[in-house]
């Protein structure tokens, strides 16, 4: 319903889906699919201009997932948060650090252009010129979330500054570049308001 855009008849779908699913407690369903129903959910709020409703449903999906550093669901959840917070919100300082946050969920991130797309425009909107750029340079050498192409996993963020603002050092990138897996086939299918 949602690619149709009928979000009013998806809204239905999902609050049904979401009332069925928390009542029927046998343990099936994992926290982490859970999260994903409410993501949608939120991103189909915000579709409809509900803004404290989709923060909510954000808050819930963050919730769901689990917080243990290298979570790709979490990371793509902290992403969409960003960009809400940067688009309906312009609080660029949060988005901000939700783009941190996201990378230092997973580094699988690190090489997708949207984010660095995402991040470069926050840097403008804060008169961060330089990061801006640096963030702009980055994401013209990448594939885009939607691309899922995961042949590019060769090289991780050079910048110290970056680095440090992500705190991490540099072998985690080769670490997290070893092991590309592709596996962030639910969210290409999200189409953002924004977009």
């Amino acid at each position: 319903e949602m690619a149709a855009g009928n979000y009013m008849r998806a809204r239905s779908i999902l609050f049904l889906g979401s009332q069925s699913l928390s009542e029927a407690s046998d343990g099936s369903l994992k926290n982490d699919e859970f999260a994903r129903l409410y993501h949608s959910w939120a991103i189909c709020e915000w579709h409809l201009g509900n803004l404290e409703r989709t923060e909510v449903l954000f808050d819930h999906s963050l919730r769901l997932t689990d917080s243990a550093l290298g979570s790709e669901s979490r990371s793509l959840i902290l992403y969409s948060v960003s960009r809400f917070l940067f688009y309906s919100r312009g609080d660029y300082i949060l988005s901000q650090h939700c783009i941190s946050l996201s990378l230092a969920e997973d580094s699988m991130l690190n090489y997708k252009s949207d984010l660095w797309l995402l991040w470069s425009n926050v840097a403008r909107e804060m008169s961060n010129v330089e990061l801006s750029e640096q963030c702009l340079n980055r994401a013209m050498e990448l594939p885009s979330l939607s691309q899922g192409d995961s042949s590019v996993f060769t090289t991780g963020v050079q910048n110290n500054k970056m680095n440090y603002m992500l705190r991490r050092a540099p072998w985690q990138y080769k670490i997290g570049a070893s092991n590309p897996d592709g596996s962030v086939s639910w969210y290409t299918r999200i189409l953002f308001p924004d977009s």
